[in-house]
């Protein structure tokens, strides 16, 4: 859909960031729009390197900078990474191999962030669980998707206590 470029408070229209030129075409090939742009287009990562490994070095670089902000809390690279490492090993002592699923039933907070970056060096697969779905609907989740684990918080305790599975409270664990 067509965005409508609107003048700034000095009268002047924004540049846009690339600059379209016209349609190539070809005989063997579909029609390519070819762009032109100022920004870098270099890739980042590197074959095989997940996420987490991205992370990781932003740890590096950016210690003592927020990662995550939430309205009640926030949280440096340096301790999201050292408090996942903690969350991973925990979950590799409970048995949690590569490619298991785990759930995260967790409100929007630090710890979801912790719970994912936990399971991805784990190189598990997580599934997330909002905590509004009704008990039902989680427990043919957690059955469909073969879950393994499930990482969330005490305070979900009484809605956790209907699954037989292996539950790792993240305010609790130790």
């Amino acid at each position: 859909m067509a965005r409508r470029m609107e003048p700034g408070p000095s009268g002047e229209v924004a540049k846009p960031a690339g600059l379209l030129v016209p349609v190539e075409r070809s005989e063997r090939t579909s029609v390519r729009p070819l762009v032109l742009s100022n920004k870098d287009d270099a890739l980042r990562w590197k074959e095989g390197e997940r996420l987490h490994h991205l992370l990781e070095q932003a740890c590096l670089r950016f210690a003592e900078n927020e990662a995550v902000v939430t309205d009640e809390a926030a949280i440096t690279y340096r301790s999201l990474d050292s408090r996942a490492n903690q969350v991973a090993r925990y979950l590799i002592d409970w048995g949690i191999e590569p490619g298991d699923r785990v759930g995260l039933l967790l409100d929007k907070s630090v710890e979801t962030y912790v719970a994912l970056l936990a399971v991805m060096k784990v190189n598990a697969v997580y599934v997330p669980l909002d905590p509004g779905f009704p008990g039902e609907r989680v427990g043919f989740i957690l059955t469909d998707a073969n879950v393994k684990a499930i990482v969330s918080m005490s305070g979900f305790g009484a809605r956790l206590a209907a699954f037989d599975l292996r539950q790792v409270l993240l305010d609790t664990a130790k």
